[in-house]
């Protein structure tokens, strides 16, 4: 991804995983985020770990939701 320029991004399963990984790797781009997961104190963990590690770099938002229930 070296090059690539990103503003904002959004990030399903991005309280761990492939998801966190992706999502630290753009932080550290100051790419603005939103983080979206079905645990909602696993998504605040995830955005306490991205500006602890790497500061203050973009702004992290989180969503707790299914992607797969229509109705949450």
């Amino acid at each position: 991804m070296s090059g690539l320029l990103f503003r904002r991004a959004v990030i399903t399963g991005g309280s761990s995983g492939i998801g966190l990984s992706i999502a630290s790797y753009l932080f550290q781009q100051s790419t603005e985020l939103l983080l979206i997961a079905r645990d909602q104190k696993k998504l605040e963990q995830a955005a306490a770990y991205l500006t602890t590690t790497y500061g203050t770099k973009a702004v992290v938002k989180t969503l707790s939701l299914d992607i797969a229930d229509r109705t949450s």
